[in-house]
């Protein structure tokens, strides 16, 4: 399912909705997963009139991903954690590209990308940035 993308934690921000309006034309699926009920169900009362026939919204824990729609040609992440979690990296497709914020080595949450060649991974950190936290399980 090359092509498809997958974002791991759910979308807060109006600026990445713009960004996901106007790549869902060339994105077979999209999918966003929350681990908070609440935030899950208003997500979906909230998008349910817009019927996006490409969207997928998923309530567990997103720190495993959705291996069942991989591979996945992006993935971006609205939450972050001490580093990014091995299932995203394991259900990117080869060529795709990961977006999340992770803590590096000097102890700040920095912006990483994560670009999926044939010969590895290539991790690029970008600037400074303050997520909300990555937290395991649901509630």
């Amino acid at each position: 399912m090359a092509g498809t993308t997958s974002s791991a934690a759910c979308w807060k921000s109006a600026p990445a909705a713009a960004i996901r309006r106007r790549c869902s034309a060339t994105w077979r699926a999209r999918c966003t997963a929350s681990n908070l009920k609440g935030l899950h169900d208003k997500a979906r009362d909230n998008l349910r009139h817009f019927r996006v026939p490409n969207l997928h919204l998923l309530f567990g824990d997103g720190m495993v991903g959705f291996a069942r729609g991989a591979p996945y040609a992006a993935i971006i992440a609205a939450a972050g954690g001490e580093d990014i979690p091995s299932a995203w990296v394991d259900q990117l497709a080869v060529g795709g590209r990961l977006v999340a914020p992770a803590v590096t080595v000097q102890g700040r949450q920095n912006l990483v990308v994560v670009d999926k060649t044939p010969t590895g991974l290539v991790r690029t950190e970008l600037e400074a940035v303050h997520f909300v936290p990555l937290k395991s399980g649901i509630a």
